[in-house]
């Protein structure tokens, strides 16, 4: 067991590497499916080169057949390593460049040379006082095959020569060059068993070269993230086949995660997996609120759109009744056909960030904390704000600031302060649901705008909010307060402004009447 030692080492780094690859999510893709292939025929090789090795150190113990026959193995194995290392030379390559057909057919001679002179030309053992070795034809063969290999290699990076293929393509380049001459030097010096080693650093520096799969993980989602999902569809469109992209966007994202509602990403996609099983592919995070699938295009797919909005409405409802949410989920689904609809990564990404623009504008305008509009949406408002109120029948303009919140972030600390910030915005929205828009100005300020409607009913839901909330108690043990203003439009405001800052100003009066006025 000792004169296998370097094998051994070879084969413990190429095991350790493949069960952590294996353990790491990854996608997949061209060369994901390549590099594994590749470790199983590095790992075969490694030890059919511990057993020809020992066969040909005791020739008298076996078959000269079946010592053969594990030799063509052997030669196979390696010269199967040249070729998918060549291979993802090819695809590094034409992930930058258009590569013809005639070239693409460079990849497959060689081997087929090889693996054809290792199968069927002669194999002869020599024993010298150092060791056994084998030679022949055979040999020869397997070593013009990777004289071949590192010729077109050589041809490959002049060629193509990109910085962006720097890094990834002179790593395999390099280590194949150094197999090369580990080959060449042990024709010459059959003692040095050193052919381990260079397969094993071909091995490494073509998984240095990928990266580490974890990059493109969403552990939200147990899928993969929108780097995962363009190393896919580039996979998809160089496979020629037909696929459908189905999206599945959550509108009301903000409104779902906010403070208020307090649902997390867990629980809101825990739909996409499921999803996923369904459909038959795995979950891709294309955006923060979008999940999208790779569906194969069957033709007979018309009515897909409708199942899967149908199923995917009823998985994320279920989810979020059983985390005891109230609110529910505005789903928006869209399909992308390739080649039909799009016929490159590139459309296909931009067509889903366009479905998704509507929602990314919304959220400049949504305050993610209490759920209100924000202060980008009242400056964004003004104008239409003004022309509605010279429009209305009447106009009323609710301001509202939190009392004592100072003293309470002293006090109790800021999440008890947010805590008051949150249930007046609650309140506020609860109360004044479909009568106005509740704007969250800044800090603990909020802003009521109602149109069309009678004083009294403006009236009746202040009292309501004064007798019914006024005082609840709240975890810090401190009663609900804040201060409310109220000032009508009439006929010498000129813009929505005026009435805001009538409002305001009965607010802080409404404050320094009931001892809470801000120091």
């Amino acid at each position: 067991m000792f004169e296998y030692r370097l094998q051994l080492s070879c084969l413990c780094i190429v095991l350790y590497v493949f069960i952590y690859y294996e353990s790491r999510r990854n996608l997949k893709t061209e060369f994901n499916e390549l590099y594994i292939v590749m470790m199983i025929d590095s790992i075969a090789y490694l030890i059919l080169d511990m057993y020809t090795y020992h066969l040909v150190n005791h020739p008298l113990r076996y078959n000269i057949v079946f010592i053969n026959f594990i030799h063509r193995l052997f030669f196979l194995s390696l010269i199967t390593d040249f070729y998918l290392a060549f291979r993802y030379e090819i695809l590094l390559v034409k992930k930058e460049f258009k590569v013809s057909q005639k070239e693409l057919l460079l990849l497959k001679i060689p081997f087929i040379m090889g693996a054809a002179g290792a199968t069927f030309l002669p194999i002869r053992y020599k024993i010298t006082i150092h060791t056994s070795y084998s030679s022949g034809p055979a040999v020869f063969c397997v070593a013009a095959c990777i004289f071949i290999y590192m010729v077109l290699s050589i041809i490959l990076s002049v060629r193509y020569s990109s910085r962006k293929l720097e890094r990834k393509y002179r790593s395999v380049i390099v280590s194949m060059l150094l197999m090369i001459m580990v080959i060449v030097l042990q024709m010459f010096k059959h003692d040095l068993l050193f052919t381990s080693v260079a397969v094993t650093m071909l091995v490494l520096s073509i998984y240095m070269s990928i990266g580490d799969p974890q990059i493109y993980v969403d552990e939200d989602i147990d899928g993969f993230n929108r780097t995962g999902f363009g190393e896919v569809l580039d996979f998809r469109i160089r496979e020629r086949k037909k696929f459908m992209v189905i999206s599945i966007e959550i509108t009301n994202w903000p409104e779902l995660t906010d403070m208020s509602c307090g649902i997390s990403a867990n629980e809101l996609l825990s739909f996409a997996p499921k999803l996923g099983t369904k459909l038959k592919s795995p979950a891709y995070r294309a955006r923060y609120n979008c999940i999208s699938y790779i569906v194969l295009d069957t033709g007979q797919n018309n009515r897909i759109g409708e199942r899967v909005g149908a199923a995917a409405q009823e998985l994320i409802s279920l989810e979020l009744q059983s985390a005891s949410k109230n609110l529910d989920p505005d789903v928006h689904m869209s399909i992308i056909r390739y080649p039909n609809d799009a016929g490159t990564t590139q459309e296909i990404l931009t067509k889903i960030y366009s479905m998704l623009l509507k929602t990314y504008r919304g959220a400049i305008y949504f305050d993610e904390a209490t759920g209100c509009s924000n202060r980008n949406a009242y400056e964004n408002d003004l104008q239409d704000l003004t022309d509605t109120m010279r429009a209305s029948v009447n106009t009323v303009c609710i301001m509202a600031d939190v009392n004592g919140l100072k003293r309470t972030n002293d006090t109790y600390g800021h999440a008890y302060g947010d805590e008051a910030i949150r249930e007046t915005a609650s309140v506020l929205k609860r109360y004044f649901a479909g009568m106005g828009t509740v704007y969250r100005l800044g800090g603990d300020e909020f802003l009521i705008i109602i149109f069309d409607r009678e004083a009294y009913e403006v009236e009746e839901k202040l009292r309501e909010i004064a007798q019914g909330e006024m005082g609840r108690k709240l975890s810090s043990g401190e009663g609900l307060s804040f201060a409310i203003g109220t000032a009508y439009a009439d006929e010498n405001d000129e813009k929505i402004k005026d009435v805001i800052e009538r409002a305001d100003a009965a607010m802080y009066e409404d404050k320094k009447n009931s001892g809470c006025m801000r120091r």
